[in-house]
């Protein structure tokens, strides 16, 4: 699997906490340390945002939703995925997955029978 981005150390409201055995936590500054500080009262205007299944989410509402296109999903799962929101929906994809749009539109507009029907 490729890895993108990278990750790094966090401080929180300049504490940070090391993983066990590494020391006790620290306060101040991070110059040079390659420790990243993030302060709460400069996010007071970010709200929690939650994940759920689109199982899950049946019959829910949210003001926005981010929905991410996996290869397992049907017409029957895109549906409800797309239809959570009040104001705004996000759809992202992976090319690794899907390919290109032409693969998302395929495996967004199949129609599948339930695992569970049985054809007599």
């Amino acid at each position: 699997m490729r890895q993108t981005g990278s990750t790094a150390p966090a401080k929180i409201d300049g504490y940070h906490k090391p993983a066990a055995g590494a020391g006790a936590g620290q306060e101040g500054g991070n110059a040079g340390s390659g420790v990243v500080t993030f302060f709460m009262r400069e996010y007071e205007h970010v709200d929690h945002g939650y994940s759920e299944t689109i199982h899950k989410a049946q019959g829910v509402k949210v003001d926005w939703a981010h929905v991410l296109a996996l290869d397992h999903m049907d017409r029957h799962a895109a549906y409800v995925a797309l239809t959570r929101h009040r104001d705004e929906v996000a759809l992202h994809w992976s090319a690794e997955a899907l390919a290109n749009r032409a693969g998302l539109e395929r495996v967004l507009g199949r129609e599948r029978l339930k695992d569970t029907s049985r054809q007599l």
